[in-house]
Formats: C-alpha cells, structure tokens, sequence
C-alpha cells in the first residue's frame, strides 16, 4: 500500500549532500508509489536547477513567513491545513528545527504519523564544545557551550520522543548512540549514476593542457580549502604542469582567492562558480584526481561519491565519512592530516597515471555495487513501512 510521506527541511538556500539526498530521495519515493511532498523555505537558482534535474514537482516552498525558519513548521497557516488535510503517514524530518517542530505538532494533535528522523549530522553549533573553526577562543567557546544548554535539552526531548532515527553513515550512528543513547538504521546517500556517469559526459571544453586535481564543496573553514592550498603548493614544485580546480560557494571565497595570490599561485588555482550538477560531472570528467581535505564534521561524502562514479581515485583525509567510502590502496588514498602526508600521495597518483585509472576503475565499481539513490530510496521505504506497522 502507498504511503503519503512529508520531508520537512528548514531551508533550501544552497546545494549540500543533505539538500540534493532530499530531493532525489524523494524522487525515488514517488517512483515506488508513494505520495511525497518536501516542505522548505527559499530557494536559490541553483538548486532550483538541481531539483529540476530530479525530475521532481511536488516541492512546497512558504515565502509569507514572519520567522522563515520556523514557518513551514509552525507558523504557516498553509502547512497546518495541508498537514490536516493530507493525513500524511511518515513525517520525514531532516536539519534542525524540523524535528522539534515535528515532535511538537504531534503533541499538539496536528499529525498521528509516525515521525521518522534523518539524520546528516549532529547540531555542531549546541554540542561541540571546540569552536575554534569559527575563530573562537577556548575559553569563549566554552562560555558559549554552557549557554546553549536549554538547547541541547529542547534538542534531546524532541529526539526522545520522535519515533525512529536513520543516521546517514556509521559514524552518524555511533554519534547519535553516544548523544542521545538511541540506536538507529543506517541509510547511506547515493550517488545518480545516471549524471555522473563518465560514458555519457562530454568533457572536451573543460580539458587543460596540464594535468587537473579537483575538489569540490562549500567554501567554508571547516572543509579545510586553505590546507589543499598550501599542500598544492609543495607538489607544483614536483610537477610545475599541475592546475587545481576547486568548485564551491561560501564565505572563505575572498580569503582563498587572497591565499592562492600570496602564494603565487594564481595562475595555477582556479575558483569555480555557480557550477550547476551538469558542469560539475564535466569537471569531474575533465580532472586526473580527485582530493578532499575535510578533517572533521564530515559525516559522509557526497562529492567523493560523485567523483568515483566518474571514475576518479579519490585522495582523502583519513575520517569519519570517507573511511566508509574509500577502499584504501584500492579506490584512492586515505591519509593523515599531514600536508606532507596528503602532497605525497598526490604526487604518487600524478607519477603513475595507470594506477590512478586503475583506481578509478575499482571506485566506480564500488559505487554502483553499494551506493545508487535507488538502493537508498528502497532501504527507506523498508524503513517506513516498518514503522508505520507498528502503530
């Protein structure tokens, strides 16, 4: 039997592995026979393009809110009748506040679904007492910490009392274990085999004359785009022949392109912008290696994915979200967080192009044995019907 399922995200302003698995999952939902609506607020060109591309039309976005982030949920007058009216089956949220708002709804009488939380990641904001990353002193940190204990307990009621949890890697899950003492099912995020899919590319427009690293995501602290600079800058001293590319919107923008100039590598680093779903499998396509510098708070790896689909060897820091993606030696280079370290294997990817292609080779199989958006959608659905037996 068909299940009327409501994903609730708060906002849909930038492309992220979360947004995009959201979007396709749900695709594939309604490929199954499920009715599927997806509630957010705002959203931008890009990922309007990315929806597109799902192939995916039931999106209901709220503009008239008076608090944007709270009013798909609570404030909106237009959900609460579509939620009365639709009598929805699963409630699906995603990013905070959704499951607050969830759990609180249910407890008000707007909904009798089964609430059903898929978790990308832990709030770092309310639970990681380390806020360096965000130029913040320790001790200010911490001062910060113990004022957003009410948060930390509205956070934990709401997941007390939602009715299951997906975590989206086995490091998600242990997370979730460990914070909310709470088992959950595991559904990783695939990977369209169908875009990223190196037969059906054409990449010509998008090749160098030199040989092309490429990294990919948001231009933030955390992604750690400042350290894949500065070991970029020991193996052009190797192999002067060497561009990288590094695709990707965010705050740190100005501060790399100021990195890359003080360098002098200006001539060697591109910054690509507004890159859409379809140009970024081009540049894949178009690169030698892919390279992630992401230390920490990566739960899994979206672009990783992506680029083996490609037919990429992946270099990657040896943590959480990758360990479950790359077979080390096999698929790419898991590596310490060590410019040396990362450089080195760069360069011994770039020395022996038959060992990259191999690799690549071996990481696409992978990709489509393990990780396609079909399979994922099919373990929700298991997961859904589970729970909505229970009731």
């Amino acid at each position: 039997m068909p299940l009327k399922i409501a994903i609730f995200h708060p906002i849909f302003d930038e492309i992220g592995g979360a947004e995009l698995s959201i979007v396709i999952v749900a695709r594939e939902l309604r490929k199954l026979g499920h009715k599927v609506d997806v509630f957010g607020v705002r959203v931008n060109s890009i990922f309007k393009e990315a929806k597109q591309l799902s192939n995916f039309s039931s999106f209901r976005i709220f503009h008239n809110a008076v608090i944007d982030f709270l009013a798909i949920h609570l404030l909106g007058f237009g959900f609460l009748k579509i939620l009365r009216e639709e009598k929805y089956d699963i409630i699906n949220p995603h990013h905070y506040p959704s499951p607050f708002i969830s759990v609180l709804l249910k407890k008000l009488g707007f909904t009798r679904a089964k609430i059903i939380w898929m978790c990308h990641g832990l709030n770092d904001v309310i639970y990681c007492k380390d806020k360096s990353h965000w130029g913040i002193s320790q001790f200010t940190g911490k001062i910060i910490h113990y004022l957003l204990f009410p948060f930390r307990w509205i956070d934990k009621w709401s997941i007390k009392n939602i009715d299951a949890i997906v975590s989206n890697s086995k490091n998600i899950q242990v997370r979730v274990k460990e914070v909310y003492q709470r088992d959950s099912f595991i559904v990783n995020p695939g990977v369209d085999s169908d875009i990223f899919n190196p037969a059906r590319v054409d990449a010509r427009k998008y090749l160098v004359n030199r040989k092309c690293l490429l990294a990919v995501g948001r231009l933030r602290k955390r992604k750690n785009f400042d350290f894949l600079i500065r070991v970029f800058k020991k193996i052009i001293d190797i192999f002067p022949n060497v561009v990288l590319r590094i695709a990707g919107e965010g705050p740190e923008k100005e501060n790399l392109a100021q990195l890359i100039h003080n360098l002098g590598l200006k001539g060697h680093i591109e910054l690509l912008s507004n890159v859409s779903q379809e140009e970024l499998a081009r540049f894949y396509k178009a690169c030698d290696i892919f390279v992630h510098p992401v230390v920490r708070y990566e739960s899994w790896g979206m672009v990783i994915l992506e680029a083996m689909a490609m037919g990429k060897p992946v270099v990657a820091i040896n943590s959480s979200g990758p360990k479950e993606i790359i077979v080390n030696g096999q698929t790419g280079y898991l590596v310490d967080f060590s410019p040396d370290k990362f450089a080195k294997k760069i360069i011994n990817l770039l020395d022996s192009p038959q060992r990259a292609l191999r690799m690549g080779e071996e990481g696409r199989k992978r990709v489509l044995s393990n990780f396609t958006w079909k399979k994922s959608a099919q373990k929700m659905e298991r997961i859904f019907y589970k729970m909505e037996k229970a009731r």
